[in-house]
C-alpha cells in the first residue's frame, strides 16, 4: 500500500449475511457468508471491498478469519458440536483507508438428529392432513354438483 494518508476514513458495512442452514443438525458444516462493501461518496453507492480481513465470532468467541474476495464475497464453514441458540456475527477491522464495520450478526439454532426427526414427522402430519382436507372438499363439491 502507497504511504497515502487519507484524511477521511470510507465507510464500510457487511451486506447480505446469510447461513447455508439456519436450522442445522449438530455436526452439519454451515456456510456464512456475505459481502464487504465501502461506501463511495463520489458514486453515492456501496462497492465490493476485496481483500478485507474478517473474523468469525460465535458466541462472542473468535473461531474463523478470512479475506472478501471477487466482488467482496466471503464465506466461512463452522461445525456446531452442540444443539442451542448462536450468534454468529463477522466483523471488518478496517484499515488505514477504510473504518472498521459494525458488526452483523445472525442466530442459528442447532438442533439433535431426534428434534429434525420429530419435526420432520410434524410436516409430514400436517401435509397428509391438508391433502385429506383438500380431497374432502373436491368430494363434497363432486356430490352437491351431482345432486343437482
Amino acid at each position: 500500500m502507497s504511504s497515502e494518508v487519507f484524511k477521511t476514513k470510507l465507510k464500510t458495512r457487511i451486506a447480505g449475511l446469510y447461513a447455508s442452514n439456519a436450522r442445522p443438525v449438530t455436526g452439519e458444516t454451515v456456510t456464512i457468508s456475505g459481502y464487504l462493501q465501502w461506501y463511495d461518496p463520489e458514486l453515492r453507492r456501496w462497492e465490493p471491498l476485496e481483500g478485507g480481513d474478517l473474523k468469525l465470532l460465535i458466541d462472542g468467541v473468535e473461531v474463523g478469519n478470512t479475506r472478501s474476495g471477487y466482488g467482496g464475497f466471503f464465506a466461512f464453514t463452522h461445525v456446531f458440536k452442540e444443539a442451542g441458540k448462536y450468534t454468529a456475527e463477522v466483523r471488518y477491522g478496517g484499515t488505514r483507508k477504510y473504518e472498521p464495520s459494525d458488526p452483523s450478526s445472525i442466530v442459528i439454532k442447532v438442533m439433535t438428529e431426534e428434534q429434525r426427526r420429530k419435526i420432520i414427522k410434524l410436516l409430514r402430519f400436517v401435509v397428509i392432513g391438508f391433502i385429506l382436507l383438500i380431497a374432502a372438499i373436491v368430494s363434497i363439491a363432486i356430490l352437491l354438483t351431482l345432486r343437482e
